[in-house]
């Protein structure tokens, strides 16, 4: 039924057929109502009668809908974590400072996810973290390579898509100066300490060298990304940011749903590790474009420069 009957495809998980089943009893309950009418019509009585009758019955299914509605539901219990809890001198100084921001850790699950959700209203700054049925192809790879924070390759990785503010939550219990992450972020200069725990809000430095070497694709180019299984978070966040600024993306490999086609021939440029591109398959002698972040954007030998 998903890939032949027209309209499967928007039901993207078993719960949604309950839709299905409620457009089914509006029509069972159509029908019924219509069988109660023609057996009152059978029933002889004078016409204002009947008229009075139809009222009574009509206005009979309007208190019984009325009284389905007015069913109390429990309320869920308080979540955990309240916003007055919450609410922090790292959040108010994210609300005095707007810029894109990562809260860690990013946890495990999906649920761990809508927490960072919530937690942005106080601020309203776009968060990394996200909450969905459907997830980004890269979001879970780029979350798992945040477990290593703060090293030199997440601090990279993050300041290549853009993120200026990072907002990291002290472990209930843990004392800051035996927290691993906290001991670690001194050796990087690149972080700055802007609020104290237990919620520590840190300031990244600017180094957007994804969308430089994005940029430096000429305008409406498709690219080149044979190296996505070999590293999906780094691959998989500039495949997406390409995209956003209008290139074509090929290559090879498979990132959760996102299959890449082989390039066509006429495919000119491709971004592989700096240092081992043009010196195997269609990159022999291919020209170095541009360099960012351990990544090398190259021109294919027999296209034209631009």
């Amino acid at each position: 039924f998903y890939e032949l009957v027209p309209g499967f495809k928007a039901i993207r998980v078993p719960a949604r057929l309950g839709l299905l089943g409620l457009v089914g009893l509006c029509g069972l309950a159509g029908f019924g109502v219509d069988l109660l009418l023609r057996q009152l019509r059978r029933i002889p009585m004078p016409t204002l009668l009947r008229l009075g009758a139809a009222a009574v019955f009509t206005a009979a299914l309007g208190l019984a809908v009325l009284a389905e509605d007015s069913t109390r539901i429990t309320p869920a219990p308080p979540l955990p974590v309240t916003l007055a809890e919450a609410h922090s001198a790292g959040y108010s100084w994210m609300a005095a400072h707007p810029a894109p921001t990562v809260e860690l850790p990013m946890g495990t699950g999906i649920i761990s996810s809508a927490w960072p959700n919530y937690w942005s209203t106080l601020h309203w700054n776009p968060v990394v973290n996200g909450y969905s049925g459907m997830a980004p192809p890269a979001y879970y790879v780029f979350r798992d390579r945040m477990r290593s924070f703060p090293s030199a390759d997440a601090i990279r990785l993050l300041q290549g898509i853009g993120v200026r503010t990072v907002m990291y939550h002290l472990p209930p219990g843990m004392r800051p100066e035996r927290d691993p992450v906290l001991t670690k972020i001194a050796a990087f200069p690149q972080l700055t300490q802007e609020t104290a725990g237990p919620d520590y809000a840190f300031s990244l430095a600017p180094d957007p060298w994804m969308w430089n070497l994005a940029d430096a694709v000429p305008s409406g180019q498709p690219v080149d990304l044979p190296d996505l299984n070999a590293h999906p978070a780094t691959f998989g966040m500039l495949g997406a940011i390409l995209q956003r600024t209008g290139h074509t993306v090929y290559g090879h490999g498979t990132l959760q749903q996102w299959v890449l086609q082989p390039p066509p021939a006429s495919v000119c440029y491709g971004v592989r590790v700096t240092g081992a591109g043009n010196a195997t398959g269609r990159y022999i002698g291919a020209t170095p474009v541009a360099s960012h972040g351990g990544l090398t954007l190259y021109r294919l030998v027999g296209c034209a420069g631009g």
